[in-house]
């Protein structure tokens, strides 16, 4: 199995090259609080990224799963362990 993490993966169309999908995920107020931990992060860089990205319900509709990482990241981790084992693959 090859595990490739990337950001704008449906937005791109990499999503064709893949079996199988995973789309992450959190809160807008969480995930604009993630992004301003970043060196030089601004309110107009924050909007022109989001500017970029599918909203979660088009993520949802493409991926064949979705992961709230609204949870710590431990939490994360475990639960797409869980997930890769079901696919057979870790």
């Amino acid at each position: 199995a090859v595990v490739c993490e990337v950001p704008l993966l449906f937005e791109r169309g990499f999503d064709q090259l893949c079996d199988v999908t995973f789309c992450v995920f959190c809160s807008r107020a969480e995930q604009k609080k993630r992004v301003f931990q970043r060196k030089g992060m601004t309110e107009e860089k924050f909007k022109e990224l989001r500017r970029h990205q599918f909203s979660v319900d088009q993520k949802r509709k493409r991926a064949d799963f979705m992961v709230s990482t609204q949870i710590t990241q431990s939490e994360t981790e475990q639960r797409i362990k869980r997930l890769l084992k079901k696919l057979g693959v870790a």
